[in-house]
């Protein structure tokens, strides 16, 4: 499936204001009351108000890259989060159920073992800055890890849902919703149970404001459809700051063979390409 390959991301956009929001959350805390989940709802109502009110208006037109020379945020979780103020994020999160539980935690070991014997502590917030500065074929050695994840997920584990249009329509309609206005959408692919995209433009609070706000918002709308509860998504994502224009390209290609690399059929994924690139070596 070719998602929206015509999208003009400086066209007319959905607005919607904060009293809107608020009405809307009332709504959905008035529903989540009765069903006992209160304390998730508000939360949920807390991010999903602060994607709304509090962001400045994406003015960079323009893909930027990393810049070794800058400030880099990092922030822990099951997998480390880094990211630098307006540089472009390859991004990728999963469903709940895409990965067994014995495999995520047979590839977490092997990952910090190799950390140990080069030797970079895995438990340090800042480690994978540490991968950065080893020597090439080191680096290249540790994407291992990387690629040995990617190809677990492509194996189709779980109920792999999102193989029906309609409800990858729900994931796509989400990404492409603000662009142009918060951030600046790259190429993205929908799979079926995960998803992978570029984005720019953004600075590290508020794009973790984003994502979430995607998930949460499509979780939503997807466990409506399908008449179930509980968690959709899996709580970490996977980010990438993009070195370089080649690098860029090389998540670009990424995106667009990875249905074929999983043996998809045409109406089992949702794939979208940006019509018109900009790029800026490094970002400031």
């Amino acid at each position: 499936m070719q998602c929206w390959q015509g999208f003009d991301a400086s066209g007319p956009q959905k607005r919607w204001s904060a009293q809107s929001a608020v009405r809307l959350n009332r709504k959905a805390l008035s529903k989540y009351a009765a069903q006992g989940t209160v304390r998730t709802t508000f939360f949920w109502t807390i991010s999903f108000l602060q994607t709304l009110t509090h962001y400045q208006p994406a003015v960079q037109t323009t893909f930027q890259f990393y810049n070794p020379e800058s400030e880099v945020i990092v922030t822990q979780g099951h997998l480390p989060h880094w990211d630098q103020a307006g540089a472009t994020t390859f991004i990728t999160w999963r469903t709940a159920d895409s990965i067994p539980k014995h495999v995520w935690e047979q590839w977490r070991t092997a990952r910090n073992q190799w950390l140990r014997d080069h030797p970079i502590d895995p438990s340090n917030a800042d480690w994978r800055r540490s991968v950065e500065l080893l020597p090439p074929p080191d680096r290249h050695d540790f994407r291992k890890f990387s690629k040995q994840l990617e190809e677990e997920i492509d194996r189709g584990h779980g109920a792999c849902v999102l193989r029906d249009q309609a409800l990858s329509g729900i994931v796509a309609e989400a990404l492409k919703h603000f662009d142009g206005e918060r951030y600046l959408l790259g190429d993205f692919v929908i799979m079926p149970n995960h998803v992978h995209l570029l984005v720019g433009g953004m600075a590290r609070a508020t794009m973790l404001l984003q994502v979430e706000s995607w998930k949460k918002w499509t979780a939503i709308q997807i466990n409506k459809a399908l008449g179930q509860k509980g968690r959709f998504w899996q709580d970490e994502n996977y980010d990438h700051l993009v070195r370089d224009e080649t690098a860029f390209n090389r998540f670009r290609k990424y995106i667009a063979a990875n249905p074929t690399d999983a043996g998809l059929t045409e109406g089992n994924f949702c794939y979208w390409k940006r019509p018109e690139l900009h790029l800026v070596e490094n970002a400031s």
